[in-house]
């Protein structure tokens, strides 16, 4: 099997001298102005994707920002959740007594469960402000197109 093509002649195609159909003005007019309309509709449909992409990587920066700083506040947590186990730890290991044990630990449950709730309220904060900030760009974009007067 071969892979040569053979080489096909060249075409000799002659176009009329004039147009292929004869319509009325009146109807290439109207065939005119929808070509123009069409124009203008795939201009405005450009110009509205392009700040559609605008307004979507302002959004993405926002959240890859606010992401960054919920993980830093997420890490900060568990710093202190860490160090709350690690001091919990330290101060069992120097009880003398089971009551004594007994005691810090029921203290250091209480505690980590305030601090638990506190934490999540936070966090909670934290991710509702994130979102809110990712969804401003286009909250701002769809309130700027509302408020503009439409074109005609």
């Amino acid at each position: 099997m071969s892979t040569d093509c053979p080489e096909l002649p060249p075409l000799d195609l002659e176009l009329p001298a004039r147009p292929l159909l004869d319509l009325p003005a009146d109807v290439r007019t109207v065939a005119v102005d929808g070509l123009e309309q069409m124009k203008d509709g795939c201009e405005s449909l450009a110009h509205t994707a392009e700040e559609a992409g605008e307004v979507i990587e302002r959004s993405c920066a926002g959240a890859v920002h606010g992401g960054a700083a919920l993980g830093l506040e997420m890490i900060a947590v568990m710093q202190a959740n860490m160090n709350a186990g690690f001091a919990f730890a330290a101060e069992l290991a120097e009880a003398r007594t089971l009551p004594d044990m007994i005691e810090l630990s029921s203290t250091f449950a209480a505690r980590r469960l305030e601090a638990a709730v506190a934490q999540g309220k936070a966090l909670w904060a934290s991710g509702q402000r994130l979102m809110s900030d990712a969804a401003r760009p286009f909250a701002d974009s769809l309130s700027a197109h509302l408020d503009r007067p439409a074109s005609s």
